[in-house]
């Protein structure tokens, strides 16, 4: 009789051992599914940051155009010749920053997306060890179960 019931013991404790093997199991893919979906956030903040950079520019030229047109107003109203001279000097200083601006602008845009990129494939990497992990961890609660039992079984 007590042999039937280290047998069972020995069972039960190996239904219990690849239990919760099954759970390391799920709860590694668990945090996979997790690292993915923060892998995409940081993806959809990285094509956010080019959009908004377009934006800006957009926006930045169209202050730029109503600068260029304060200037040539003022120009006209000192009867001043526009295409000419030092309005032209001015003109073409105006043309010039705002092209670093708006390169500095896409720069900057182009510099965060990386970053954010950078972010989601380190986040992806991480899911996939905390899985490598959970499999590794699970397997080796598996191995060591079924010794206990093989163990506890021969003793009987």
């Amino acid at each position: 009789m007590s042999a039937i019931m280290m047998g069972i013991g020995a069972g039960l404790s190996l239904l219990g051992a690849n239990a919760a093997a099954s759970g390391v199991t799920k709860a590694g893919r668990y945090n996979k599914q997790i690292a993915d979906r923060n892998a995409k956030v940081a993806e959809q903040k990285a094509e956010l940051r080019l959009f908004r950079a377009e934006q800006d520019i957009v926006k930045f030229r169209s202050q730029y155009q109503g600068l260029a047109g304060e200037q040539q107003v003022q120009y006209s109203k000192a009867n001043i010749l526009t295409g000419t001279g030092t309005a032209l000097e001015v003109a073409m200083k105006s043309a010039e920053e705002m092209d670093a601006d708006i390169n500095n602008l896409e720069y900057n845009a182009k510099s965060e997306a990386g970053d954010y990129r950078d972010q989601a494939a380190n986040m992806r990497l991480q899911g996939q060890l905390k899985l490598f992990e959970a499999k590794s961890q699970a397997k080796a609660m598996r191995l060591q179960a079924m010794g206990k039992f093989a163990g506890s079984m021969a003793s009987i």
